[in-house]
């Protein structure tokens, strides 16, 4: 009897003992999967500080049946769990050790596979490639494993990280012929038509966009392989067709919230197809709907550069000011405050006419000048600038520079050759000794004509 008694009371112990780590466990399990539930809804994928909360409560617990259970059946379960939360976390170190340790101690554990493509992983998230690679060629060797396509497409990703387009290609289409029906097969494709694309081989870039399109896409990568598949058409001037995607885009009510970004292309093909009056409405219409975003700010920026283009300085800075302001974090922002400087700079120029002495009006003259030729692309100006100085002080040092600058432009702009050497000619004739002169005359072909007096050769 007391023998019988004696066995009751161990079984209990060792019962007792086994609720204690297995509730630690399962309050370890619990804290985890309310922590990852959570975090799969977030739109960016991070973890909250409520949630990293979560998984720090997960680890401590698991850490117990490390710590106090060592010899349970539970551990590889704990150790599994500890390194998935440092890796949710992004804690990427951390949760590399824990996989290891686990894979050394417990080989056979059903853990190991996913935790070998997660070292992979952790690696790849430091950048050390070499190692990531390792693990995850080691995935492909093993005979078994869910994580087979992933560690495949990681291998192309690595090479993309590093913009060798070339090579992340092969290692993309190698996963594609190896794994043809798998879950990211759509992504692949479309990671092929972005290295082509950045290789700036629009045709096979969109063909490529359209296989991804064909895999059926979950929502957001569609948009992506739609928006991609809208620029290249762009890129091969094929604007209508462009314009027929993203007003698709437009329509779909999914994609209301990428609404400023849709109608911003839409503009880019209006005013690429001269309908410049409906491409401003689209500008102006996304500065009124999603002020003080990136999109708004790009919009100002667009509306400057066609009132510029237009001739319309005025309308143009009164874009560019409101754009130098409307998002500081867009690279339009800066943009808009060079171009608002550059108008400055005009204006400048011009009030100076009004009030220069004869030797530095013909300097402004010339600033004038230069600057609608190069700052604000308008030949036309430039040249009834240039054409003033040759007109109102025809013997200054001035003149030279702009009897060069308007054979520049009709030959490289205008392409009028017969202008432009008339422009060569007279400069060559007039200023011979001058660098300008001499340039011409080499231009023309006739700089051996020149006496050896003149030192053309300096």
């Amino acid at each position: 009897m007391k023998a019988a008694i004696k066995i009751l009371v161990v079984l209990l112990v060792v019962f007792g003992l086994n609720c204690v780590y297995y509730n630690t466990f399962y309050n370890a399990k619990k804290k985890f999967n309310q922590a990852q539930k959570a975090q799969q809804k977030n739109e960016d994928g991070v973890a909250t500080q409520a949630e990293k909360t979560l998984y720090e409560e997960s680890i401590e617990k698991a850490s117990k049946v490390l710590t106090f259970h060592s010899d349970s059946k539970y551990v590889d379960d704990a150790l599994y769990l500890i390194g998935k939360s440092y890796y949710n976390m992004e804690e990427w170190r951390k949760a590399s050790r824990k996989f290891r340790e686990l894979m050394v101690n417990f080989p056979e554990s059903e853990y190991v596979n996913e935790s070998v493509y997660l070292s992979g992983m952790c690696e790849y998230h430091i950048e050390d490639y070499d190692q990531a690679r390792e693990y995850f060629y080691e995935v492909l060797a093993t005979e078994k494993s869910d994580y087979k396509d992933d560690a495949a497409f990681m291998l192309g990703e690595i090479p993309f990280g590093s913009e060798e387009f070339v090579d992340a290609i092969d290692y993309y289409q190698e996963m594609l012929e190896r794994y043809p029906k798998s879950d990211l097969a759509a992504k692949t494709y479309s990671r092929i038509g972005e290295c082509y694309f950045k290789l700036e081989d629009y045709s096979k870039s969109k063909t490529n966009y359209d296989l991804a399109r064909k895999k059926g896409p979950d929502t957001d990568l569609k948009y992506e392989i739609l928006y991609a598949i809208g620029e290249c058409h762009y890129k091969l001037d094929e604007y209508r067709k462009g314009l027929e995607i993203y007003r698709d885009l437009k329509g779909d009510r999914k994609y209301f919230d990428k609404l400023a970004q849709i109608k911003i292309m839409i503009a880019e093909g209006l005013a690429a197809t001269d309908e410049i009056d409906e491409a401003l409405e689209n500008y102006e219409e996304i500065t009124v709907e999603s002020p003080r975003t990136m999109e708004s700010a790009e919009a100002y920026y667009k509306i400057g550069q066609i009132h510029e283009r237009r001739g319309e300085l005025e309308k143009a800075k009164e874009a560019y000011d409101k754009g130098k302001d409307e998002n500081r974090e867009s690279e339009y922002a800066e943009l808009s405050l060079a171009k608002s400087s550059e108008i400055n700079k005009l204006e400048s120029y011009r009030s100076a006419l009004d009030d220069s002495t004869a030797q530095d009006l013909v300097k402004t003259q010339l600033l004038l000048a230069e600057a609608m030729l190069f700052e604000f692309s308008q030949p036309d100006s430039a040249i009834k600038e240039y054409k003033r100085i040759l007109l109102e002080y025809p013997y200054s040092q001035e003149a030279a520079l702009a009897y060069f600058a308007l054979g520049y432009i009709y030959r490289n702009i205008k392409a009028d050759t017969a202008m432009s050497d008339s422009f060569y000619i007279e400069l060559a004739g007039r200023y011979p000794a001058s660098k300008y002169g001499l340039r011409a005359a080499e231009i023309l072909g006739i700089l051996e004509a020149f006496s050896d007096s003149l030192n053309t050769e300096e």
